[in-house]
């Protein structure tokens, strides 16, 4: 394969990794949204379990940006594949 070729494949493995990433994200969100409801309902009104419930939440909140980001980069892969294989067809046809 020279330079100016576009390894389809490859690219197809690197948006599937992406999007299997962003997958995982909401997954592992879910577990932590679920451990702050089993803590604030056993012990939601200890002082420390409120501590630990507030950091779950943020880390939530920063699993849901990285998990759009990732979505979005994955869309973006998406759309540049569309764009590759077009100019590669226009060359070709």
């Amino acid at each position: 394969m020279n330079e100016n070729q576009l390894d389809i494949e490859a690219l197809d493995k690197l948006i599937k990794a992406v999007q299997d990433y962003q997958e995982e994200l909401s997954k592992n969100r879910t577990i932590l949204e679920n451990a702050a409801n089993v803590c604030d309902a056993a012990m939601g009104k200890d002082a420390i379990a409120k501590k630990h419930i507030a950091r779950l939440q943020e880390a939530m909140g920063e699993l849901k940006k990285t998990s759009d980001l990732a979505r979005n980069v994955a869309a973006a892969l998406v759309e540049e594949k569309r764009r590759a294989i077009d100019v590669l067809e226009d060359e070709g046809g």
